[in-house]
């Protein structure tokens, strides 16, 4: 009986050991056929299973991405602020069914009567998006304080009821951010500090300021004309609570641990966080959680991606089996949303 087990055992090793370098080297292939730089990682359980860094962090001088490059990670920014307003609707600060001018007595419009925290949340708020009618990221090239953004581009008409239709924009969660400073009386910066990057021990995760000299920062680059480009200096600051962050894999890492284990939320604030909304094309609070078929099996997950000309990221947890890919760039080659279905699919 002793001798079965140890070879179920040794088989099972084996076929682990198997399946690991198998995706390896799918992940090779794809980085050498198109030129894939950053970081991609895979854990299972917690266990990190595979890790490599690709490319270069700086072409200029030839320097090579490592574990430990910080990268842009733009809107899983979002995921940080959604944390965020629901510890306050922990504390009781925050209802989900509170309309913005409650909170933010200013905010002119019928935006702040008819709009509520869980139609912000869920992008939902059916207010007219100048910001998305801006050429590419032009509304980001001018030195805009929050407030000014706010007053020019989210206290503009309804035109869609709120709640019955999904459009993503940053501008819902730059007034989620807004909503955050007023109550706790700090930067929403200070508060993201104070509130997770401080007890999760991301000492490596941060806010870009355009003006910053940021150490280990991954430059981005993309294409305009057919030539690859470093990225414009953009005023980050005008992203903020939508988009304006940086971080590593380690940290990274650390917040998907400290999320999913129920550190920064209760277990049934957390399980609200990542329901998903349907008739709202799946989008959950920061996430989007949607069914899917792994191997033929039926899982959930729960995925955010970010996306700033160059700088791309995609944090994707497969609920069901609780493994989690992540994935950090720098440049926009190869397609992101493929290299995520090989990895899933390995």
């Amino acid at each position: 009986m002793k001798t079965l087990h140890t070879l179920i055992v040794a088989f099972l090793i084996l076929q682990y050991a198997y399946g690991q370098n198998n995706l390896q080297k799918s992940i090779e292939t794809y980085q050498k056929e198109h030129a894939f730089s950053g970081i991609i990682a895979v854990t299972d359980k917690g266990k990190t299973v595979f890790e490599h860094a690709y490319g270069l962090a700086n072409q200029e001088f030839g320097v090579k991405n490592t574990l430990d490059t910080r990268f842009k990670i733009a809107s899983i920014t979002k995921t940080f602020t959604a944390v965020l307003i629901l510890q306050l609707i922990e504390q009781g600060k925050l209802q989900l069914t509170g309309k913005i001018n409650e909170y933010l007595p200013d905010f002119k419009g019928e935006v702040g009567e008819k709009v509520s925290i869980e139609n912000l949340l869920t992008y939902s708020s059916g207010r007219e998006k100048k910001e998305t009618c801006c050429e590419s990221m032009k509304v980001f090239e001018n030195k805009l304080s929050i407030d000014s953004f706010i007053t020019q581009y989210c206290q503009g008409k309804i035109i869609e009821e709120p709640g019955t239709k999904f459009e993503y924009n940053n501008g819902d969660y730059v007034i989620l951010g807004e909503i955050i400073e007023k109550i706790y009386q700090k930067t929403w910066e200070q508060v993201l500090q104070e509130q997770i990057l401080t007890p999760c021990g991301m000492k490596n995760t941060g806010v870009v300021h355009s003006s910053d000299i940021i150490p280990n920062l991954a430059n981005g680059y993309y294409y305009e004309n057919n030539k690859l480009i470093k990225d414009s200096p953009y005023y980050t600051e005008t992203f903020s609570s939508s988009g304006a962050m940086y971080s590593t894999l380690n940290d990274m890492k650390l917040f998907d641990k400290a999320l999913y284990n129920n550190v920064l939320l209760n277990k049934r604030t957390t399980e609200m966080m990542l329901v998903s909304h349907e008739d709202l094309a799946y989008v959950a609070f920061g996430f989007w959680t949607y069914p899917s078929k792994v191997g033929g099996k039926e899982v959930i997950f729960a995925e955010r991606q970010g996306d700033i000309l160059g700088c791309k990221a995609v944090w994707l947890r497969n609920l069901t089996e609780q493994k989690t890919i992540f994935i950090l760039s720098n440049t926009i080659d190869g397609d992101i949303n493929e290299l995520k279905n090989l990895i899933t699919n390995n």
